[in-house]
């Protein structure tokens, strides 16, 4: 999914939502409801992978590298996938 298709989606869905407000009903295209389902999903955070045979923290959606190279102990943690999106849940299980 790209920026493009998100676009897309997000245009065809409020000019829906102009049209019901109007007393029209307007059937949206699949492909924009599963852009809208895909997009919203990856604001559930969610548990990295850790490969530790090749000392790397992956994304659970598309398997980049989070760290990039940084060492696992550092601070570095972001709260997205740079690549897809994903949230990325950093939590302990105990938290």
């Amino acid at each position: 999914m790209n920026k493009q298709e998100i676009e897309k989606a997000i245009e065809e869905l409020k000019y829906q939502e102009d049209m019901r407000a109007k007393g029209i009903d307007y059937q949206v295209d699949n492909l924009v409801i599963n852009t809208a389902v895909s997009a919203l999903e990856k604001q559930i955070p969610k548990k990295p992978e850790w490969n530790l045979q090749n000392d790397a923290i992956l994304c659970p959606c598309c398997g980049l590298d989070l760290m990039g190279g940084v060492e696992i102990d550092s601070e570095i943690d972001p709260e997205h996938c740079w690549n897809c999106g994903q949230a990325i849940d950093w939590r302990n299980e105990d938290e």
